[in-house]
């Protein structure tokens, strides 16, 4: 009788300890995803008769994403959030001995929703998609010449390659490794040309991002 009063007992702690780390309706959080990048590039050419050269050496083009948030499960293992996205790329260089600067920034803001699928205990596998208000700029500075240009638009992004793990009842931790993203943007350069754009990217582990979820 001991013997079965300790095993039911141990397996109502687990079941509460699992069920206090789990997704459920009310639970909110607030968090933050990073991706960092690095990108080197070269450019040679060959005539005929010559060797390869060189032309273009610069730094390796840094890429720094952070994407803070807020998120609230309307109902168990569903939540809905607002996210705000910031990116920034940047890099030094020289062509043909003239040297030149470029700097991508761009910013997003709108609402996600995201489904969880318990895989083990605290483990969650996750879809997540939003939609976003989207500004980027650019400029590219080289010698004599710069370009500077300004972009408003609208994207949607689906990470069909989530994974969650929550710890503790008030930390868990999350990576994203593979996105789907779309953008509709509407240029307007210095020379008050307006150019649009549709965009259409997938990455499959190229640029994956962390996060920490802080829950409340």
């Amino acid at each position: 009788m001991k013997h079965f009063l300790f095993a039911l007992l141990t397996i109502l702690v687990a079941n509460a300890s699992v069920s206090a780390y789990a997704q459920q309706k009310g639970d909110k959080f607030i968090g933050t995803m990073y991706g960092i990048g690095f990108q080197k590039t070269n450019l040679t050419y060959k005539q005929s008769g010559y060797n390869t050269e060189t032309v273009q050496e610069g730094d390796p083009a840094f890429t720094f994403l952070v994407q803070p948030g807020f998120h609230y499960f309307v109902k168990d293992n569903f939540r809905i959030g607002l996210d705000a996205s910031f990116m920034r790329k940047h890099q030094d260089g020289e062509v043909l001995g003239v040297s030149y600067e470029v700097a991508e920034n761009s910013f997003l803001l709108g609402p996600t929703v995201a489904k969880y699928v318990q895989l083990t205990d605290n483990f969650y596998y996750t879809i997540e998609g939003g939609v976003y208000f989207t500004f980027a700029s650019s400029t590219n500075d080289a010698g004599t010449e710069y370009n500077d240009q300004n972009a408003m638009g609208v994207s949607v992004d689906v990470s069909p390659l989530k994974f969650e793990f929550r710890p503790t009842t008030h930390v868990a931790f999350a990576v994203s490794l593979f996105e789907v993203g779309f953008a509709h943007m509407k240029f307007r350069d210095t020379g008050a040309m307006d150019i649009k754009s549709n965009s259409f990217v997938v990455n499959l582990g190229v640029t994956p991002s962390v996060g920490v979820h802080f829950y409340l």
